[in-house]
């Protein structure tokens, strides 16, 4: 109070020592105290990354509400950690003036940026690119990038070629194409434990269960999610935000084997943990799993709260959820509240497909549940319907390896 003009002196001395000692979150804050926010942009810069990958988004979120005005900023990672915000939180499909910036500032060689910097700068923008395309729904474009930067992010980058293989192998998923899906989603998990990027090891073994189920059937993917949580229970990881993928998709696993009780405490740790980490994906998936769980129990009041929430959940931050869209389980709750002699809620208006645009999940979900549908309904036209859904599930699912629905045609066939 007697010598206020030494204040930024001290504040700078503390943030210094304490980043030498590596409390990053305290050295945040001192620098935040000070009258000009360089140091503390500075800080964010050198460190966001590191908290990305442990999928700390709230720690995140909570710095950069620290630094004045984070858009006009000069530094380039710090950019980039705004973008990953606001593509992983929000979904949002307007990031185009973010990569612009982010690209400029590397250009513009802010201090500390040496040329192999700026190169590695240049690759994680291409990255957030390919993410954000995936986000969006174009799957191509995700797919383009992705192969493009494993072409030349060089080999012993293995942080980065952990996330690029991962975002390559859930791309595939979403297009149905899975034995390709496998092999990325194994190579970027290789790759994410030598980088000890846990929270892309952990997601990575969840989407590798559910490219299991589709292809071997329960018993293996629930025999890698089981691994998936004695590891995250052995290195002290079962806090991370990225645990609540586990969590759901053990749960989902467990509701397909009709293990109801098992599977529900596990999908509210999981919206729980998605919650609290500010994981909105995880969050809302879990609740539609829930919502299955409650439907299966003849509990619908129970059922169609959850489904609100995770529709309310899901339009909020621009999500796709894993069945494909709300229609969905909220088609399939409609059938057991058929079948339990219940009117049949209503539906959302079904989404128009363009046959040419390729075969997609949500393609799969919907023609599954029109068969199922066109199975229950007598006459000559719900045959020819249910025969027609047939024909394409196979033709569609067969080759690409997603046997679930494959086998639910056969089924149907016979």
């Amino acid at each position: 109070r007697l010598h206020p003009e030494r204040l930024d002196v001290l504040h700078e001395r503390a943030s210094t020592w304490f980043e030498q000692h590596g409390d990053v979150a305290l050295a945040i804050e001192h620098a935040a105290r000070m009258n000009e926010g360089t140091r503390a942009a500075m800080l964010l810069d050198r460190h966001a990354l590191a908290v990305l990958a442990r999928s700390e988004m709230v720690t995140l979120k909570r710095w950069l509400r620290l630094v004045p005005e984070p858009y006009r900023q000069p530094w380039p990672t710090l950019l980039l950690s705004v973008g990953w915000i606001r593509a992983l939180g929000e979904r949002t499909p307007e990031l185009e003036a973010l990569f612009d910036a982010a690209r400029l500032a590397v250009d513009a060689g802010p201090p500390g940026y040496d040329d192999g910097r700026r190169e590695a700068t240049r690759a994680e923008i291409e990255t957030l690119r390919a993410y954000h395309a995936r986000f969006c729904g174009r799957f191509e474009e995700a797919l383009q990038t992705g192969a493009r930067l494993l072409q030349t992010v060089p080999q012993d980058a293995t942080a980065l070629r952990g996330r690029v293989l991962f975002n390559q192998g859930r791309a595939h998923m979403m297009v149905g194409e899975v034995a390709e899906a496998a092999a990325l989603l194994q190579r970027s998990i290789d790759c994410n434990l030598r980088a000890g990027t846990h929270y892309l090891v952990l997601t990575g073994l969840a989407q590798q269960a559910a490219v299991l189920l589709e292809t071997d059937g329960v018993p293996r993917a629930r025999h890698v999610l089981e691994a998936a949580v004695r590891l995250a229970e052995d290195q002290r990881l079962t806090r991370l935000p990225a645990f609540s993928i586990v969590l759901f998709h053990l749960g989902h696993v467990l509701v397909i084997a009709d293990e109801l009780d098992d599977a529900l405490p596990l999908l509210q740790s999981a919206r729980a943990l998605g919650a609290a980490g500010d994981m909105p994906d995880g969050r809302a998936n879990a609740i539609v799993a829930m919502a299955r769980v409650h439907a299966a129990r003849g509990e619908f009041d129970a059922a169609e709260a959850l489904l609100l929430e995770a529709e309310t959940l899901a339009r909020t931050a621009n999500l796709g959820l894993l069945d494909g869209d709300i229609d969905v389980p909220r088609r399939r709750h409609a059938l057991y509240a058929a079948d339990a002699g219940l009117a049949a809620l209503p539906l959302a208006n079904r989404p128009g497909r363009d046959d040419g645009s390729g075969w997609t999940l949500l393609d799969e979900a919907h023609d599954v549940c029109d068969l199922l549908e066109a199975l229950r309904r007598p006459g000559d036209a719900a045959r020819e319907a249910a025969a027609a859904a047939i024909e394409r599930i196979v033709r569609e699912c067969e080759w690409r390896g997603r046997h679930q629905a494959a086998c639910i045609a056969h089924v149907a066939a016979a």
